[in-house]
Order: structure tokens, then sequence, then C-alpha cells
């Protein structure tokens, strides 16, 4: 059994993936096996994952049909081995002594589940560190704040001094694959955005022991085609999204939930604005988007929206936007969006 199963999936990267496939052929801890899982790719991505596992019998390269990437990330836990996990996405890459530091801090934390640790921006011309991670030994309530950070981190982040950047990623942890196997944990193939977030919320609620360490080992690769800049047109996926929080999430009676979902619904607007109503593509008239959010927000999913003396104190810009969604002022809304997010 290896030490560790690297799952990457893989779809129409070919500009990137033999870079991500090198990065981890040159690891310094050379106990792994790397499945990459060919998600239907329509470029040469298949074919340049065939060529390197020629080269590295580590690396094994399963082709299925297309079914996004929560469904290659799941048919990557079902083949692997290996006494821990870590994701690396096709389009991105790893330092070479990443693995040989994921193994130094289990080796001296035997009773942690999971590794979380920091990651650098890489953009066409430039690279940037991400902000400092909290570093700590998570347990009980402390860990409890990390899991409903998975939701929207913004609101635990202010109240408990954290920095958790990656908190909601997959691509920034290495966890032992006993606690997925015992637990079933897979990923949710109905959501095609925010599966990594509810993966790691289940993960951490499955976890006794969560370590942090400031470690910067991974590189994620920024480009316009990225699917966060996306014109989007279908959003029912987050009714679906919120009642996998309510129902997997242990953290639902900790006192900061209905803040912390309060946030998330900010986020959730932030994103129909951004990617949608006020997209350079839509062709919606101004009746018509107030049409949606009116829809939108009615449907017996929608969760309800507080506004505590604790929002105020610690995300006070997100305020305005929080009270236009509760009292159901679109027109304010969509004036508000085209202000801040347009």
């Amino acid at each position: 059994m290896p030490k560790f199963s690297l799952i990457i999936p893989v779809y129409n990267v070919d500009k990137y993936i033999y870079h991500c496939l090198e990065s981890i052929s040159k690891q310094t801890f050379s106990d792994f096996e790397a499945i990459v899982i060919d998600d239907g790719s329509t470029d040469d991505s298949g074919k340049i994952c065939d060529e390197f596992a020629l080269k590295d019998n580590r690396i094994k390269v399963i082709h299925k049909k297309n079914g996004g990437v929560s469904s290659a990330s799941n048919k990557g836990l079902d083949n692997a081995i290996g006494e821990f996990i870590y994701f690396v996405d096709g389009d991105d890459w790893i330092e070479e002594n990443t693995l040989e530091e994921i193994n130094k801090v289990f080796l001296t934390n035997p009773n942690a589940d999971v590794f979380s640790f920091n990651y650098i921006f890489n953009f066409e011309n430039e690279s940037r560190k991400s902000i400092a991670l909290t570093e700590g030994i998570f347990e009980g309530n402390q860990k409890d704040h990390l899991i409903l950070a998975t939701i929207i981190p913004k609101f635990i982040e202010r109240k408990y001094s954290y920095q958790l950047p990656g908190i909601r990623s997959k691509c920034v942890k290495a966890f032992k694959r006993r606690i997925i196997e015992d637990k079933k944990i897979r990923f949710n193939e109905k959501i095609p955005i925010g599966e990594d977030a509810l993966f790691c919320s289940k993960l951490l609620s499955e976890a006794k022991t969560v370590v942090q360490r400031n470690f910067y080992l991974y590189h994620y690769r920024v480009y316009t085609q990225s699917c966060n800049r996306k014109y989007r047109d279908q959003w029912d996926y987050v009714f679906e999204r919120v009642k996998c929080i309510s129902n997997d999430s242990k953290s639902t009676q900790n006192i900061d939930y209905n803040n912390v979902m309060s946030t998330f619904i900010f986020a959730v607007i932030k994103r129909i604005l951004q990617t949608y109503l006020l997209h350079q593509n839509n062709q919606m008239s101004f009746k018509e988007k107030v049409v949606f959010l009116k829809k939108f927000t009615s449907n017996e999913n929608f969760p309800k929206t507080t506004i505590s003396l604790e929002m105020i104190k610690f995300i006070p810009e997100y305020i305005p936007f929080l009270f236009a969604i509760k009292y159901k002022l679109f027109r304010t809304l969509l004036f508000l969006g085209k202000i801040f997010f347009k």
C-alpha cells in the first residue's frame, strides 16, 4: 500500500497537464500512486496523460465518459489504496517537497486526520502568495469553527480572528483515507459549483483532529477561462446545496450557524449578480431581472436571512445587501450590484 494516493481530475487542460504531472513525478517523497481521471476530455489531455504514465509507473490513467469534476473525483476515491489522500487539479501544480512536508506533519501529529496548508496564486505574468493561514491544532469547538467556515469563511474569520485561505478547497488538504471509507464520504455529483466545500465540510465533521500549517505547497493557476468567471444561467443547484449543508453538517446547532448562512446567502446573490444578472451576456430587461430575483428568493429551500448585532459588528459592508434580500427590495439589490459588483 503506498503512503499517498494523489487524485488528479482532468478535463481539457492539455496546455497545463504536463506541468502538473511533472511536478508530481519529481516529488522528493516517492512512496505514492497518482490516479489521473480523464473525464472525457476532447483535447489532447488524455493522450498526454497516457504518454506520461509510460515514463512513470506510479502514475495510472483512467479514462471515463464526461460526468463533471465531482464524478471524476469520486472515481479517483473509488480506486485509491493509499493511507492518505491528496487532490491536485489538472491545471495546477505542487512544490517538489509537498508530499515530504505533508508526511512530516502526519508523523509528528499521529492523531491528525486532516492536514491543511496554503497555496500560491499564479497569474499569467506574476505569482502571489495567499494570506497567511492561521496555524494550530483544531479540535472540539475550534474544529466546529472550521466546519462552519466551509459554508462561507468571512464571518468566522472576523469573529474569531482566523485566516482560513483554502478552507473550502480539497487541494490544500491531505487526509486519512480511512475516514472517507468508514463514513462513505463522496462528492455530490448534482452540484456543479461548491462541491469542494461540501466535501470538506463532511470531511472535517468526521475528523477528530485537524492540523493547519502555513506551508505554501500548492500552486493555483488563475486564467480567464477559470470556471468562477464564466457566465451562468442555471442556479437550481444552489437549493440542493442548501439542503446538503443543512442535512450533512454537524454544525447546524452551533450558535454561529444562522449568521454564517446569511453570509452564504449574500455570497450566492453576489455570484448571481456578477455572473448572470449583471453579466455582459445577459439580455434580460430590468423588470425580468427583478422577477428572477423574486422567484429565486421565494423558493421554499431558500434560507431565511438574519441580521444580528454580531453581523453588524463583523461584516457591516454586507448589511445593505442582506437588508435588501430580507425585505425583498429587488430593485435596490440590482442597483447595489451595479455599484459594487459589475
